[in-house]
């Protein structure tokens, strides 16, 4: 009797350090710290507002005429690193659409009307 009962105390003590084992759960490989969490959050919302501005009506047109489709902008968006993200999206930021010559033209022309009214140039009596 003293043998079963040690037996039976062996087997529930070691049924219960079985189930202790398996419902302790094992830890994650990958713990994110919070500055990964961060910049990778960063990088999304990078890609995210460069895939809006890169979506406008204006900005399509551009690039379908420049022979540029949307699936390649997309893969190669996916390639790009969060250095050259952030330089893109500042680069991005800074030219719109179109508006690079043509603001440059007006404001040139402009400038000469201004003068040739005021009497600092003649650029328009010799054309």
């Amino acid at each position: 009797m003293q043998a079963k009962y040690l037996i039976r105390r062996v087997l529930l003590g070691l049924s219960l350090a079985g189930v202790m084992v398996v419902s302790v759960p094992a830890q994650a490989e990958t713990l994110l710290s919070t500055e990964a969490l961060v910049a990778e959050t960063t990088q999304q919302d990078l890609r995210a507002d460069i895939s809006a501005k890169l979506a406008r009506e204006d900005v399509a047109q551009q690039l379908t005429a420049w022979g540029v489709d949307a699936a390649t902008i997309d893969m190669r968006l996916a390639q790009l690193s969060e250095q050259e993200l952030q330089a893109f999206a500042a680069e991005l930021d800074q030219a719109p659409a179109g508006a690079g010559a043509l603001a440059v033209v007006g404001v040139v022309f402009v400038v000469l009307l201004v003068l040739e009214l005021v009497g600092v140039i003649n650029v328009f009596n010799a054309i």
